[in-house]
């Protein structure tokens, strides 16, 4: 409602304020002007304006309406002023102007980015791999528009005007229905770094064949490729440079077009691009732009949500209590009570010394008149009154009463930093940004969360936290941080013991984020000064304090996965102590690639998953790297660095894989001249009877001893004696070892003792925990678990062959992982589909579950057929496997192994290409990508994507010849083999440059003395052949993607 009382006094005074001061941002008019004097002013803004020299106080342009009858342009007209509609889509001729311009100067790419610096554009940079920025060199004419209209209207309008006066092109009085571009996401193109396959030529030839009327689905799909082209920019795009033609598909066109026409905006081609602008013009002959100009207005009229702050008083009503029992259901208004309605979005805030964000909620009806419920009366603290008032229902969306979003948080975030809270009132507007953001923040705390640490000054305790699992926190004069409550606690307490009043901010929100924020599965990233990263580690546990540690008390365990450095090349680490990056998705980006944070390591999410036992299986088709992941993402997992281990646990690496003879030898050595009964009792002995099958050990060193006597010795009667000859017995019965003997025959042996007696933990050696091994058809339980086998016996006769029962694979695995508890063992399976997996694993089927391993609730053993043992299998074992989806397919593997295992498919990955060789979107002018791509598209329609490509096949191949050999050698024998020899349906794949129809004349002839029914159907069939492969040149390989008529 517009106050009666404004004059045209009042309406002068605020033409003369706008005069002075300007049309503030977002205050100008988007179809009609006041004229003035021969001047525009945006009507309503001159009502606003002039109600504060009315009334005290400017009017809100939202409470009232402008156009042609409405009661604000009535007083206008009034008053003798002049409203006129705004001269619109002026700037159609302008951008037709400019097309041709950038079509003349399209060799000239430094001059059009100097033209856009000349309007002091900025963001016109490019970066390299290591993350520099640098000057942009070359750009696209789509992309040039789009440094135009990043801004907003009035902005772009006056670039739009001043780039036609540097031209001498047509003036632009407006920019009506032009789309606005996203301003952190301008160009069509990546930046240098990722421009591998001449993405600039491309956007060129695509403004070429748009404007010559020869756009296609292939040149569509083309563009679209590229990364950071995507339908909305590209018809934007287009619309851009041929606005009578083209229309864009974008956030306002979208619902604007199923609402006023029920056209479905959704297209993948070109075609059905082209279906969409036929559809439009069925419906209107008004041009595009204007069309485009009219969906804007459209959506800005739609319907939607408010924001809203709700406040209360900690003091007065337990907001938390209230929310954490469900109990806060609606809330007493007593401002903007017209405006509220159902469905907008809430913020509820607590005042107090913990003030924050304690839930986000929604509106659930309109404004009533009405009180408390009697369950919600009860969270007052001064038991007020229940008395009628306003009030509205809502809806708790997001409860974040026991982790509040507090105020120090929001600080951090500049975009928080108007919000209306604080004030005396019970609810307030908010800003749609200032709701998303907060929504943000409570999705990110559900997320794994990225950690910068610095473990001690200078990493001075890294290798400490990583050999013991932990990270620490110093400031050890604050002692448990259970003590404190509150950010503001932890800065009194600093103040109070370093007799400061400086604000201890940092100090203060590291040890709070430290307790309260990390989160079990959040990723910490050590750090050493601006420049070093030294690995990371998956949280594993809450905070402890641990009182039994002299300094870094304040605790919290962590798997750390790698450790080495990884040098920042910016050099721009932060110096805190700890510092959450998650929010910076760039950042964090870079640094997984440089370190090589693992997406399967990010997804151990607690220390019980951490601690649980895996069983997986990765499939795909062939050539999807499904063995070269397990080596590299996976081994490392199981592999321990010489630098982690003790001396004890060194020594029993090696000594369990020694043979009897070559522990007796050690023992011997470190011995020196000893009886069987020192023998026996020695640590050595220990380890290796831990790890061996013999039963009765003091008869295997008699044998082994007598065995590998010196043939000299004639103490020692048995005859039976093999290399080496190395022992001999003593007059007194005792047992010594020769050792110029060990040094000429098994001087090995020698270096295997010092290995062991000399242990040093840095020497970069690592030992296995993982076994690797391949099922076939001939793979059997004997093999996996245990089976009899003949041997070379280690007793007392030995030389003769005798049969005992030895431990497989998997069975050995378990052994060793049951003798070290605290580290994980894996079993890699290779091609686990192509054994008889129910035979191979036999009753341990279902010992491998994890709720039924050692330790766990439902643990259960098995009698070994063979031994007679009680074998289970130790929690601690995890269980890999790799399938091949081209032998079988998921659904087909025994059931028993399905229900058993996780699976995570690998696919096809031609992208993965260009980060192994920048060149292989251009060798030799061949595309590998699109090649690949190409052929996995079609095999998937032909077949079935368990059948397509893998990118391995294409790894290493860096010209046209090697490329006809993995064709030759790989690609067409799988071909071959996935469509039985049917070469018709392999031309499907890869067309005629590589399979022709043979010639008539060429074709077999049947026997004609003898007749079949179907003789015909034979006599007339095609038959096809490969191409002379000397034809397989760039120009055939490009033909599989291109795919000429």
């Amino acid at each position: 409602m517009i106050p009666k009382n404004i004059t045209k006094e009042h309406i002068l005074s605020a033409i003369t304020e706008i005069d002075k001061k300007g049309v503030p941002k977002g205050r100008h008019s988007s179809t009609y002007d006041l004229v003035h004097n021969g001047n525009s002013y945006p009507p309503k803004l001159i009502i606003s304006l002039a109600n504060k020299y009315a009334n005290g106080e400017e009017l809100n342009h939202n409470d009232f309406e402008g156009g042609k009858g409405k009661q604000a342009f009535k007083l206008l007209e009034q008053y003798g002023f002049e409203i006129s509609r705004k001269e619109m889509f002026t700037w159609v001729k302008t951008h037709s102007e400019i097309v041709q311009y950038l079509r003349q100067n399209r060799n000239n790419q430094i001059d059009l980015i100097q033209l856009l610096r000349n309007l002091d554009i900025a963001g016109l940079h490019d970066e390299d791999v290591q993350g520099q920025r640098k000057d942009l060199t070359e750009i696209d004419p789509f992309s040039f528009f789009c440094y135009i209209y990043k801004f907003g209207s009035v902005k772009r309008l006056q670039l739009l005007q001043t780039l036609s006066k540097e031209l001498k092109l047509s003036y632009p009085l407006d920019e009506k229905g032009i789309p606005s571009v996203n301003a952190q996401k301008v160009c069509l193109f990546p930046f240098a770094y990722e421009r591998q396959n001449d993405e600039i030529n491309r956007l060129w030839d695509f403004f070429e064949d748009a404007l010559n009327d020869n756009v296609s689905d292939a040149n569509f799909e083309d563009t679209l490729a590229i990364n950071s082209t995507g339908k909305i920019k590209l018809t934007e795009g287009l619309f851009n440079i041929l606005p009578n033609k083209y229309f864009p598909i974008n956030g306002p066109t979208k619902p604007y077009l199923k609402a006023k026409w029920g056209i479905n905006p959704e297209f993948k081609t070109y075609t059905e691009y082209s279906h969409i602008l036929k559809e439009i013009r069925k419906n209107t002959d008004l041009p595009f732009y204007q069309l485009s100009h009219d969906a804007w207005q459209w959506s800005n009229t739609q319907k939607k949500n408010n924001y809203w702050i709700f406040q209360g008083n900690p003091d007065i009503y337990d907001i938390s209590g209230a929310i954490q029992n469900g109990q806060l259901t609606n809330w007493s208004v007593k401002a903007h009570k017209s405006k509220i309605t159902k469905g907008d979005k809430v913020i509820i805030w607590a005042t107090g010394k913990e003030s924050g964000v304690y839930a986000l909620a929604e509106v659930s009806s309109e404004v009533y008149d009405g009180m408390n419920h009697e369950q919600e009366q009860s969270y007052y603290t001064n038991g007020d009154k229940n008395e009628p008032t306003s009030r509205v229902d809502i809806t708790i969306t997001h409860d974040l009463s026991t982790k509040p979003i507090f105020r120090s948080e929001i600080d951090k975030h500049k975009e928080l930093g108007k919000m209306k809270v604080g004030s005396q009132g019970t609810n307030f507007s908010a800003k749609k940004d200032e709701y998303e953001i907060l929504k943000r923040i409570v999705e990110m705390r559900n997320q794994t969360r990225y950690w910068i640490y610095a473990p001690g000054a200078n990493a001075s305790h890294w290798d400490e936290f990583y050999e013991k699992g932990i990270m620490g926190l110093g400031w050890d004069e604050l002692g448990d941080l259970d003590n404190y409550k509150s950010k503001d606690d932890i800065v009194k307490k600093l103040q109070e013991l370093e007799d400061t009043k400086n604000s201890k901010k940092n100090d203060s929100a590291a040890n709070w984020e430290f307790k309260n924020e990390i989160q079990i599965g959040d990723i910490i990233i050590p750090k050493k000064g601006r420049r070093d990263y030294l690995g990371y580690g998956i949280v594993t546990s809450e905070y402890y304090f641990d009182n039994t540690r002299k300094n870094y008390q304040k605790c919290r365990k962590v798997k750390w996965v790698k450790k080495g450095v990884w040098a920042d090349k910016k050099g721009d680490i932060v110096l805190k102590t700890l510092t959450d990056v998650t929010e910076y998705e760039d950042y964090v980006l870079r640094l997984k690639r440089l370190i090589g944070i693992s997406e399967h390591s990010i997804s151990l999410k607690s220390s019980e998953v951490i601690n649980q036992a895996i069983n997986t299986i990765l499939y795909g088709p062939p050539g999807t790297g499904k063995t070269y992941t397990l080596s590299k993402e996976y081994f490392p997992k199981y592999t321990t660095t010489k630098s982690l281990l003790t001396k004890e646990k060194h020594t029993e690496q090696l000594i369990k894989d020694c043979s009897w003879w070559q522990v007796i030898a050690l023992t011997l050595l470190d011995l020196g001249t000893s009886s069987v009964s020192d023998i026996f009792d020695h640590h050595w002995i220990k380890i290796k009877t831990k790890y061996s099958n013999s039963k009765s050990i003091t008869p295997t060193l008699w044998g082994q001893l007598q065995a590998h006597t010196i043939l000299e010795c004639e103490l020692v009667k048995y005859k039976s004696r093999t290399a080496p000859f190395i022992f001999n017995k003593t007059t007194g019965k005792k047992w010594e070892i020769l050792k110029e003997q060990v040094s000429e025959q098994t001087p090995e042996l020698m270096e295997l003792y010092h290995k062991i007696n000399e242990f040093k933990p840095n020497d970069g050696e690592s030992l296995k925990r993982y076994v690797f091994t391949t099922f076939h058809q001939s793979f059997s339980y004997e093999d996996f678990i245990e089976g009899i086998k003949p041997v070379m016996e280690e007793s007392e006769n030995e030389g003769e062959v005798k049969y005992e029962i030895k431990s497989g694979v998997f069975k050995q695995l378990c052994t060793d992982a049951r003798n070290d508890r605290d580290n994980r063992y894996a079993i890699f399976i290779d091609e686990i589909n192509r054994g008889n997996v129910s035979a191979i694993f036999g009753e341990l089927i279902t010992l491998i579950e994890q709720d039924k391993r050692e330790g766990q609730p439902n643990e259960m053993t098995a009698t070994l057929p063979y031994s007679k043992e009680e074998f289970s299998v130790p929690s601690n074992v995890d269980i890999y496997g790799t399938m091949n989806t081209a032998d079988r397919s998921v659904e087909a593997l025994d059931s028993a192994l399905r229900r058993r295992f996780s699976f995570e498919e690998l696919r096809p990955k031609p992208e993965l290409l260009t980060e192994l060789n920048q060149n292989a979107t251009n060798i030799e002018g061949v595309n590998f990508v699109e090649l690949l791509k190409t052929i996995n598209e079609r095999i998937e329609l032909v077949l079935d994507k368990d059948h397509q490509i893998g990118h391995s096949y294409f790894i290493g191949v860096d010209n046209i010849s090697s490329l006809k050999q993995v064709f030759v050698n790989k690609v067409f024998p799988l071909l071959e083999e996935y469509f039985f020899g049917d070469f018709g349906k392999i031309g499907l794949i890869v067309g005629g440059s590589f399979i022709e129809e043979v010639e008539k004349g060429s074709k077999v002839k049947l026997a004609a003395n003898f007749k079949y029914d179907d003789a015909n159907y034979f006599a007339e069939k095609k038959v096809y052949k490969y191409t002379a492969s000397h034809t397989w040149g760039s120009a055939a390989f490009q033909s599989i993607y291109t795919d000429p008529a």
